[in-house]
């Protein structure tokens, strides 16, 4: 079991609605609904939980979601470090359309001021720890925090494997810090417009293949190109399954080649799924078996 800190600092109040058939324009009457905790982070830690990991999450939270969230996270046995703050945690609703199986994700608005000094009280939470095996930081931070947060953190929290899985925050002294970068593939995009030069990266593009990118003198690429899926009932959270994944298996010492190959089975499996980060184990083994591993040249 390894020790993992997850920055999960933009959580959410989810919701999941199916519908049978959703007719925009409309009163639509929902079939069902689930509410639980999610956002990048949280999704992430609770997978990594699941394969037996001791982790702690660093969220940005507050008002009656944030204490939703609070005790979300102590029923399943993750620590939280909370920082928390004035405004209401924001509520993400997952709009299933069962006919056509479009999936469509609403997005509260969630932010923090200045005064509420977020990133200083952040860093002196994370103050007395160490021993980590992993550093793994998931998501976007809330609006209002500087993006410097992460590379404070980085700094603060000396870990011998650091997986990143954020975009509007990234810097190339952040990227220096990090031995993995996961995106998909319109986030590697805007990581291109900026002329980066980044570590290994891992992009995955929805049920389409995944590629990656290895950093260094024998640089190269790999593509993984993935089974067709039946049955698809909701890919939110795919990505985020992928990201525990991963640093499950590089933590195991599994090569970066095969660790992303089980990764992507794991997100393709959690897509058959009505809730983010599950999957069943078996059907998470017969996707990774499927899955076709071309190195380019």
């Amino acid at each position: 079991m390894s020790k993992i800190l997850v920055t999960g600092l933009n959580p959410a109040w989810q919701k999941v609605l199916e519908f049978q058939e959703l007719k925009p324009g409309q009163v639509n009457r929902a079939e069902s609904c689930r509410e639980f905790g999610s956002g990048k982070g949280l999704n992430t830690a609770l997978v990594l939980r699941g394969l037996g990991h001791q982790v702690s999450l660093v969220q940005v939270l507050g008002g009656t979601n944030g204490g939703r969230l609070k005790a979300y996270c102590e029923g399943r046995h993750i620590e939280s470090v909370n920082i928390e703050v004035r405004s209401e945690t924001r509520v993400c609703s997952t709009v299933i359309d069962k006919l056509t199986g479009q999936v469509t994700e609403l997005i509260e608005p969630f932010c923090v001021t200045p005064d509420e000094q977020v990133v200083e009280r952040l860093l002196g939470a994370l103050e007395p720890t160490s021993g980590w095996d992993a550093l793994v930081m998931s998501g976007t931070a809330p609006t209002g925090v500087e993006p410097r947060v992460y590379l404070e953190i980085a700094r603060k929290v000396p870990a011998p494997l650091v997986i990143l899985d954020v975009v509007r925050e990234l810097s190339s002294e952040l990227l220096a810090e990090a031995d993995v970068v996961k995106i998909n593939a319109h986030e590697f995009r805007e990581l291109q417009k900026l002329g980066l030069s980044h570590p290994t990266t891992l992009i995955t593009d929805g049920p389409r293949a995944g590629r990656l990118l290895e950093a260094g003198s024998g640089a190269r690429e790999t593509v993984f190109r993935l089974p067709e899926l039946h049955g698809v009932r909701n890919p939110i959270g795919a990505g985020d399954t992928v990201t525990a994944w991963l640093t499950h298996e590089l933590l195991r010492g599994t090569s970066i080649t095969d660790a992303f190959r089980e990764a992507l089975a794991a997100g393709s499996a959690s897509c058959l799924t009505l809730m983010p980060g599950q999957y069943d184990e078996a059907t998470r083994q017969e996707i990774a078996g499927r899955i076709e591993v071309v190195e380019k040249a």
